[in-house]
């Protein structure tokens, strides 16, 4: 019984690698023409950000006051969100990006109140 099942698990093995390295279509998109993200922030300290799409985080960086950080990222619709020092909610932008296309987004520390 166990010549008979061992070419079947052979099989089923080689079939589960391929899945899991093959590139998804997304990737492969991302990887030939992404869209490009500059976060400029002018304040203190760190400030902190991250790219999501329905919930789920693509990328994440962090910037100095008077910095500028660029973020490759897939394009379509997404969500940037700043987390500046100190400041417990981060400020959101919604970003729609074609491929190839580059944006510059700026972000000032608040007033401290």
């Amino acid at each position: 019984m166990f010549r008979t099942l061992l070419p079947l698990a052979l099989i089923v093995l080689v079939l589960l690698g391929t899945w899991c390295i093959w590139p998804r279509e997304e990737t492969r998109a991302l990887a030939v023409n992404p869209a490009r993200v500059h976060v400029r922030y002018e304040g203190r300290g760190r400030g902190m950000f991250d790219v999501e799409r329905q919930g789920a985080v693509l990328a994440e960086s962090e910037v100095f006051g008077g910095t500028a950080a660029t973020q490759d990222v897939p394009p379509g619709k997404l969500k940037l969100a700043f987390h500046f020092p100190g400041v417990e909610a981060p400020a959101e932008l919604e970003l729609d990006l074609a491929p190839g296309e580059e944006r510059e987004v700026l972000f000032r520390q608040p007033d401290a109140r």
